[in-house]
């Protein structure tokens, strides 16, 4: 295919000639989503027969005088020349989306794709090659935020949010610096006789102005700038203060569950940072062995080296792992037996649906049996209702968290909850 460049020179020609003859053209800017966690599951080898054979596929559904083109990794471009109105480019896009969505056969592998389209078209959305592909890649990037499989035009809306985020960013490294961020701690309840058997810690962005973030508004923001990495390490810290704290207070130790991000495991100084806190934990004795990590179904579909070495070393300091949100993610579940961790915890869109949804129940029910052969614990996350609790119960789930007993609280009051050691009762 063509590269990025004859792109960019095929694109300036065919603006030349629609500001001549009143046309117009776009430019459909395409990301094949989840690339990079087919490249480390199944090898680089056979990401590249998928990317030649997505190119083919591309080309195939395209008339001739259109260009198609690779900008580099798991992004393509399509030119259209003439476009006589915008519904001409959604005709296109939509034939595409539904073409890559057919699976490919690459060897032995069957692999299902998904692809996020970002759309520009001039003179509207820019007079000039550059701007038509900055406008287009930004469209691109929200289609892939709102969902895969799916295309969107580019509108100047889109360039203001682009600014709040950058504005955030900003506010975030210095919330980072300033010293703005609290751990909250939500309680996690053995389901048996309904004591407190460990937390989990939750950021918070205590702002200046406006109060206590919650993290849905900025944990996306902190992911993708890499701050996560900053930030992480601020838990982490923060954590191990704390449970020395709880150590001297408590008659007997308490868990404390931290989510750790791909980025973080894929932070060279990772481990170093692990294993500090981890001497120091096994320093205050009672301390040692009560930190336990979530980490998503992606991070183990990653079976590169250092992966795999991370996982290792985690096993080896004490530290028990948990599949954060399981059941959301990929349909393989081989990577159960490749590594061992110690629990799953079930997305709370099923605990919310099992109730009035037979269909979510009886996938609650699959998922605690299956993990019980495995020897793991199982976690409900989001129970809201005695109703859930008791529905749990009767199924085995061994543990659970939610506001049916608590919302994740400041750490002195889970002090203070932590000392009753499970008293309290369900509302």
């Amino acid at each position: 295919l063509p590269n990025r460049n004859l792109l960019h020179d095929r694109l300036g020609h065919a603006l030349d000639h629609a500001r001549r003859h009143a046309r117009h053209t776009a430019i459909l800017l395409l990301n094949v989503d989840n690339f990079n966690s087919i490249n480390n599951s199944l090898g680089h080898d056979v990401g590249d027969r998928l990317l030649k054979a997505v190119a083919a596929r591309l080309r195939d559904s395209v008339r001739e005088e259109n260009t198609v083109a690779r900008m580099g990794g798991d992004e393509f471009a399509v030119l259209l020349e003439d476009v006589g109105h915008a519904d001409n480019a959604v005709r296109v896009a939509h034939k595409l989306v539904g073409d890559l969505v057919k699976p490919f056969l690459v060897g032995e592998h069957e692999i299902f794709t998904s692809v996020s389209v970002g759309i520009a078209i001039a003179p509207a959305d820019g007079n000039d090659a550059d701007s038509l592909w900055k406008n287009a890649d930004t469209a691109m990037h929200r289609s892939k935020e709102n969902g895969h499989n799916a295309y969107r035009f580019y509108s100047a809306d889109m360039t203001t949010k682009i600014r709040e985020r950058l504005t955030l960013k900003t506010q975030l490294s210095r919330a980072l610096e300033r010293g703005e961020f609290r751990l909250h701690y939500q309680p996690i309840l053995d389901l048996r006789n309904e004591r407190v058997v460990g937390v989990e810690a939750l950021i918070r962005w205590q702002h200046p102005d406006r109060g206590i973030i919650a993290p849905d508004e900025f944990m996306p923001v902190l992911e993708e700038s890499g701050l996560i990495v900053r930030a992480g390490e601020w838990v982490l810290r923060t954590v191990c203060k704390q449970l020395q704290q709880w150590s001297s207070l408590l008659r007997e130790p308490v868990r404390v569950a931290v989510n750790i991000s791909g980025r973080q495991f894929a932070d060279p100084g990772f481990l170093d940072k692990v294993g500090c806190m981890n001497c120091v934990l096994k320093g205050r004795g009672r301390c040692a062995g009560v930190m336990e990590f979530e980490i998503t179904e992606s991070v183990l579909m990653n079976t590169d080296l250092a992966t795999i070495k991370i996982l290792k070393a985690l096993r080896e300091n004490g530290i028990r792992l948990t599949i954060d949100d399981f059941g959301t993610g990929y349909s393989s579940l081989a990577y159960l037996t490749r590594f061992r961790v110690d629990a799953v915890k079930i997305d709370r869109s099923f605990v919310q649906d099992m109730i009035a949804n037979r269909d979510a129940a009886a996938l609650v029910e699959v998922i605690i049996t299956m993990a019980h052969v495995l020897n793991l614990t199982v976690i409900a996350e989001g129970v809201e209702t005695s109703e859930q609790v008791m529905l749990l119960r009767n199924l085995g789930c061994d543990m659970m968290q939610g506001y049916v007993f608590s919302p994740p609280r400041p750490a002195d009051e889970v002090t203070t909850l932590l000392k009753e050691a499970g008293s309290l009762k369900p509302r």
